[in-house]
């Protein structure tokens, strides 16, 4: 039988989540998949799709597919672009990158070469 009680519940996905951004800001490829998510859902912190796309877009970079899955099924690829160059303008390294190959490549955007660059 279950006894605890939901401060007990929030106090230990806090906690939870207070490791997993440690882990996330210090290259942990899981914990920034698991981080992002995280943020797409609202589970533990605020739902926001701009965190999760940067949180993905970290892990991506790094390699991990199923961070490259979550981003490519999280929202319209319209939504994306604008959320990406949202968080790009930001200065995130890792959204820029990605963004830049998907102007170089013309996936969900017009080519341009020149808007991959910057």
């Amino acid at each position: 039988m279950f006894t605890g009680t939901t401060d007990n519940h929030n106090d230990n996905l806090a906690t939870a989540i207070a490791i997993l951004r440690k882990a996330a800001e210090h290259g942990d490829v899981e914990a920034q998949f698991i981080l992002g998510f995280s943020y797409y859902t609202g589970a533990g912190v605020p739902q926001s799709y701009e965190k999760a796309i940067k949180w993905w877009c970290n892990a991506a970079k790094q390699g991990n597919v199923d961070a490259r899955r979550a981003l490519e099924h999280s929202v319209s690829a319209e939504e994306t672009i604008t959320l990406w160059h949202k968080v790009a303008a930001h200065g995130d390294a890792a959204t820029r990158f990605i963004l830049g190959l998907f102007y170089y490549d013309g996936v969900g955007v017009p080519q341009s070469h020149e808007e991959a660059a910057t």
